[in-house]
């Protein structure tokens, strides 16, 4: 069944590099939207106290400290977009849990061998700022993000089901033992 999605997500530790600061500024950008922020600290940031009170000011903006992991696809379900405000990463275990719960992906500036266009899963803005909250406003009006979170459920199952990599396994593991 499927659940009413009601949000914009952000999900990663502060960072730096995953720049959580874009997010509170793209909430802050789109006050009638609610955003969903779950930010659990990196050991040892002096920044985080600074990162939650700035939170704090966006009244359209929940902030979550931490979600176990076993919790957080739910989320995932309840987001219309997944926005990733990272500078640099390689293929982040985030787009796999959005894709599978068919949530679109806005990404300021990763997009792991172009997979994003490919697979039409989302849209990166090559890490200028103004085309994140350009293209938030795209995904959100007709509902554009139903279609990119479709796309990355099908991608989710063709390059990611545990029940086909596990075949692919067996398949080369019996054929790596037949030559023995």
């Amino acid at each position: 069944q499927q659940q009413t999605r009601n949000t914009i997500l952000w999900v990663g530790r502060s960072d730096s590099l995953k720049n959580p600061e874009g997010f509170l500024e793209l909430a802050g950008a789109f006050p009638n939207e609610h955003f969903t922020m779950i930010c659990q600290t990196l050991s040892k940031d002096q920044h985080y106290a600074n990162l939650i009170a700035e939170a704090g000011k966006i009244p359209n903006l929940q902030f979550i400290r931490h979600v176990p992991f076993n919790q957080i696809d739910a989320y995932f379900q309840r987001a219309r977009v997944f926005v990733s405000t990272s500078y640099a990463e390689g293929f982040p275990n985030t787009f796999i849990n959005a894709c599978k719960c068919s949530t679109a992906i806005l990404s300021l500036g990763v997009n792991p061998d172009g997979f994003l266009d490919t697979h039409a899963c989302g849209l990166c803005c090559n890490g200028d700022p103004a085309k994140l909250t350009y293209n938030l406003r795209f995904m959100l009006e007709n509902n554009h993000y139903v279609e990119y979170g479709s796309n990355a459920r099908r991608y989710a199952e063709q390059y990611h089901d545990i029940t086909k990599i596990a075949a692919i396994y067996g398949a080369t593991f019996t054929r790596l033992a037949k030559k023995q």
